[in-house]
């Protein structure tokens, strides 16, 4: 018996962002810092950093950048960052587990509940 559901959760499922060639976490860490030490930031320059590189890759530049700067990648990016850059940056940089503990704890919060978010 064929049940689209069943076939769903059997189907693999692919990467949509792949690791980045050649990774450096200590010059990408270095970049950016740099990104971010002007006035304001370079937004195209977080975004090829943050963007162009896999979950493994990025908590790998946050703890470089803690070891060189003594300050986490979190707390210099929320200082440059706002709005909706802010929160997607924020999210591309933390840890799986603890992004959707997050967005379950915040879909349940208050009065209500966000069931897409507790169904996706």
């Amino acid at each position: 018996m064929y049940s689209p559901l069943f076939h769903t959760r059997r189907r693999q499922c692919q990467p949509t962002v792949f690791p980045a060639l050649n990774f450096n976490a200590k010059a990408d860490a270095e970049g950016l810092h740099e990104a971010m030490n002007r006035f304001g930031y370079n937004s195209e320059k977080l975004i090829n950093i943050i963007c162009h590189r896999d979950i493994e890759q990025r908590l790998k530049i946050v703890k470089e950048y803690k070891t060189l700067y003594g300050v986490g990648l979190e707390e210099s990016l929320k200082s440059k960052l706002s709005g909706n850059m802010r929160k997607l940056v924020l999210a591309l940089i933390t840890p799986l587990p603890h992004f959707f503990a997050k967005e379950l704890h915040d879909a349940m919060y208050g009065l209500g509940t966000t069931e897409s978010v507790l169904i996706e």
